[in-house]
């Protein structure tokens, strides 16, 4: 319906870009710097126009948070606070897939369920996701083939097979200063 956000869930390890990635896609400073609440949810125009979002950060993840059920999985939980979600984000800083990022989608798996891959993104945000530094396509294929193992200890859900083939792989390098527009026409301004 018109006028209700869509829902973005953004989670990864620490310095993965989730408060820089929400901050762009609000085109502005939604997620302050030194901010680490369990969870913070922000709302506004999807890049300035293109309708309500509504963007859930998730406090950052290590390998010790996520080997139990315990704590982030609560976070999880937390997550029926903030109605449907409509997509979930696992950001990384490089293109490397960590023993972090697999637990992390091992658990968002089995957490959601099969149709978790039909809602799934990760965008990687870093300066190695350059098109000069990382070729997203060599890269997506070798993700894919790390997240059908993943699916494959969970089920092997034929439709959640076939949804994890249409799972986004995106990245960007991320600069700060072009976050938003009034930063982005201050970064560009001409001098004299």
């Amino acid at each position: 319906a018109k006028g209700i956000p869509r829902t973005i869930v953004l989670i990864g390890g620490p310095g993965s870009g989730k408060r820089l990635l929400g901050n762009y896609l609000l085109g502005r400073v939604a997620f302050p710097q030194g901010q680490n609440l369990p969870m913070a949810v922000a709302e506004g125009p999807w890049f300035g126009a293109l309708g309500s979002l509504q963007v859930v950060r998730l406090a950052s993840l290590d390998l010790d948070a996520v080997k139990t059920d315990g704590p982030w999985i609560s976070m999880l939980n937390g997550l029926s606070e903030v109605g449907p979600i409509h997509s979930v984000i696992l950001t990384v800083s490089t293109p490397d897939f960590t023993d972090l990022e697999a637990k992390i989608l091992s658990g968002l798996r089995t957490f959601f369920g099969a149709a978790f891959w039909r809602h799934f993104c990760l965008f990687c945000t870093g300066p190695g996701c350059r098109p000069e530094e990382a070729s997203l396509p060599d890269l997506e294929a070798d993700l894919r083939t790390k997240f059908l193992k993943i699916e494959g200890q969970a089920s092997n859900d034929i439709n959640a097979v076939w949804d994890l083939q249409s799972a986004h792989v995106l990245g960007a390098d991320l600069v700060p200063e072009l976050m938003a527009p009034e930063l982005r026409a201050k970064e560009f301004r001409l001098k004299r």
